[in-house]
C-alpha cells in the first residue's frame, strides 16, 4: 500500500472514533445487554439460602436429603452453620492462664468441628484441626511459659527461704505468712510443670513444720467446702467493690454542691465501711487459701 494509502486509511479511522451521534443519527449506536450479568455459582448458592431460610431448615440432613450436593445444597448447608452459636475465637494472649486459654480454644473449635461432621466433612476436621487449632493450642503453652517466672520462680525463691527459717526452728513472721497465703494457692492453680512439683513438695514439708496447713490457713473449711467458701467470698469481694465504686461516683457528684455537706458526710462515712468490707473479704480469701481473683 503507498503512502497515500497509508494516510487515507489513518485519517479514516481517525474520522470514525470522533462519530457524535448525536449530529449523524444514521450512525449505528452501540447496543447495551439487556439482561444483568451475573455469576451462576453465587446464584445457586443464595438460592440454596433462600430456600433454606423459607423453609426454616435446621438440619444439614435436611439440605442433604432435599436438595442433594451441588452449590444450592453449600447454600443452605452454610445457612445452618450460620443459625448455630459458635464463640469466637478470642486473642490468646486475653486469657489469664494457658488453662483458660485451651477451654477458650475448645469452646470455639469443637462445636464447628461438630457441624462440619454432621455435613459429613471428616476430611475438613482433620485439616482445620493440624492447621488451625493445632497452632493455636501452642500459642495457648506461650501464657504459662510467660507466667512461670512471677507464678513460680519468685515463689519457689521465697518457699526456700521460708523453709530455712523453720528449718533454723525459727517462727515465721506475719509478713511471711501472708506471702506464703498469696503465693500457695496461685502455684496450686498452676499447670503441671517440675517447678510446681517442687514448689508443692516444699509446701508440703513447710507446713509440716508451721503446724500444719490451719496454721498457715486458718479459716479454712475441709474438703470441698473450701471451694464453696471461696465463691462466697469472691461475690462479697464484687459485691463491696462495686458498691464502694458507686459511693466514689455519688461523692463525686455531691461535691459540686456547696448546700450538701451532711450528705457528703454520710457518703464518705459509707465509703471507708465498704473499703474496711472490701479489704476484710480478700483478706479472709488469703487465710482460706482461695485462688487469686481474675
Amino acid at each position: 500500500m503507498g503512502g497515500v494509502g497509508v494516510i487515507g486509511l489513518a485519517f479514516a479511522m481517525r474520522w470514525l472514533a470522533q462519530v457524535d451521534y448525536d449530529t449523524h443519527p444514521s450512525a449505528e449506536v452501540p447496543s447495551l445487554p439487556t439482561a444483568p450479568v451475573f455469576n451462576e455459582a453465587d446464584e445457586a448458592l443464595a438460592e440454596g439460602t433462600r430456600w433454606a431460610e423459607a423453609n426454616r431448615v435446621d438440619s444439614h440432613e435436611t439440605c442433604r436429603t432435599a436438595l442433594g450436593p451441588g452449590l444450592r445444597a453449600l447454600g443452605c448447608h452454610r445457612y445452618v452453620t450460620a443459625q448455630k452459636h459458635i464463640p469466637p475465637l478470642a486473642n490468646w494472649r486475653t486469657h489469664p492462664t494457658t488453662r483458660n486459654c485451651v477451654a477458650g480454644v475448645h469452646a470455639h473449635y469443637d462445636p464447628l468441628f461438630q457441624d462440619m461432621i454432621e455435613q459429613g466433612d471428616h476430611h475438613a476436621v482433620a485439616v482445620w484441626q493440624r492447621k488451625r487449632m493445632d497452632p493455636d493450642l501452642r500459642e495457648c503453652n506461650n501464657i504459662d511459659n510467660v507466667r512461670i517466672i512471677e507464678a513460680v520462680h519468685e515463689p519457689l525463691a521465697r518457699i526456700e527461704a521460708m523453709l530455712a527459717h523453720l528449718r533454723a526452728a525459727q517462727a515465721l513472721s506475719e509478713d511471711e505468712l501472708a506471702q506464703l497465703r498469696h503465693d500457695l494457692p496461685i502455684v496450686e492453680g498452676f499447670r503441671e510443670h517440675d517447678l510446681r512439683s517442687r514448689y508443692l513438695a516444699l509446701a508440703d514439708e513447710l507446713l509440716a513444720l508451721a503446724g500444719g496447713r490451719e496454721r498457715v490457713f486458718p479459716l479454712a473449711r475441709p474438703g470441698n467446702a473450701r471451694d464453696d467458701q471461696c465463691a462466697a467470698l469472691a461475690q462479697q469481694v464484687y459485691d463491696h467493690k462495686s458498691a464502694f465504686h458507686e459511693v466514689v461516683a455519688e461523692l463525686k457528684q455531691a461535691r459540686g454542691h456547696t448546700d450538701s455537706a451532711q450528705q457528703q458526710a454520710a457518703l464518705i462515712a459509707r465509703q471507708d465501711e465498704l473499703l474496711a468490707l472490701w479489704v476484710q473479704a480478700a483478706d479472709d480469701r488469703l487465710k482460706v487459701g482461695c485462688p487469686p481473683l481474675r
